[in-house]
């Protein structure tokens, strides 16, 4: 085999470093033993043909110079395995730098994907978004939230399991795609996951025109909800507090929210039955 054959086995393009520098190691050892071979073959013909006392020495020499120089290449090679065994184990590190382009985020285990729409709406820095309405009314934590910033996403069904977005309606999407603020993605996913195994919950609108809340019109920032799959209102109702939402019941009938009679407000009658849910920012 060539010497360019024998270093490009080990240290091909799909190779490790521990492979080429095994493989260095054993050419480097290979062309050792031949040369020291070559020098103990020519002592030997200067010691058994040379005439002069000189000439024998010089022979002699080169012998056991050659028998040394062996030693030293195999002891060598134990030493450094004794010291550490890994000694050929050694990996480069390296980075590699990507252009970046817009954010596009791939969906989660259902398939469907988010993308970059626009900003949010008008919206102010930072605004309220949502104000209690009549007392009983609503359920959930009893805390004003503001928002600074947040784009408007389209996610369509899959993006987010267990999150359905139903799309074609008042928002003026197409069918199965619905425009949220992507901040509100991390507490709907975590209330696809909490979800009863088999159940899901239809997205009927987020970010749109023709809403009275300033969480749909300007920010986005809060979901009509409608159980699916066998799941009642009353068990979304349950799963959003539970996760941290505030809701207004629009579901059309009266549930119960901590022991207390949460009574459906007007608005179902303008954009069918659902709970309005505000979630929790980060």
């Amino acid at each position: 085999m060539q010497p360019f054959e024998f270093i490009g086995t080990y240290c091909s393009s799909n190779g490790s470093l521990q492979a080429c520098l095994q493989g260095a190691y054993n050419m480097g050892l290979a062309i050792a033993i031949a040369l020291a071979f070559l020098m103990a073959v020519i002592g030997a013909f200067q010691y058994l043909l040379g005439a002069a006392i000189n000439v024998k020495e010089d022979g002699k020499k080169r012998i056991i110079g050659s028998i040394y120089g062996l030693a030293v290449i195999f002891v060598s090679g134990v030493v450094l395995y004794w010291i550490n065994p890994s000694i050929f184990s050694a990996e480069f590190i390296t980075f590699r730098v990507s252009e970046l382009t817009p954010p596009t985020l791939e969906g989660g285990a259902e398939g469907g994907s988010w993308q970059t729409n626009r900003p949010a709406a008008g919206a102010p820095s930072p605004t309220t978004i949502y104000t209690p309405t009549a007392s009983g009314s609503d359920c959930g934590p009893a805390v004003r939230q503001t928002i600074n910033g947040g784009r408007i996403v389209w996610i369509s069904n899959g993006t987010i399991p267990g999150i359905r977005p139903q799309g074609g309606g008042r928002g003026g999407e197409p069918a199965g795609q619905e425009d949220i603020n992507e901040l509100i993605v991390p507490a709907l996913r975590r209330l696809g996951q909490s979800l009863p195994s088999g159940k899901f919950i239809w997205l009927t609108d987020a970010f749109g025109p023709g809403h009275r809340s300033r969480c749909h019109t300007q920010t986005g920032t809060c979901a009509d909800l409608v159980p699916g799959g066998g799941l009642t209102f009353q068990q979304l109702l349950d799963l959003l507090v539970q996760n941290g939402f505030r809701v207004v019941n629009e579901s059309g009938r009266t549930l119960q929210c901590g022991g207390n009679s949460l009574p459906p407000t007007t608005f179902a009658h303008t954009s069918g039955a659902h709970l309005h849910a505000i979630p929790p920012l980060p």
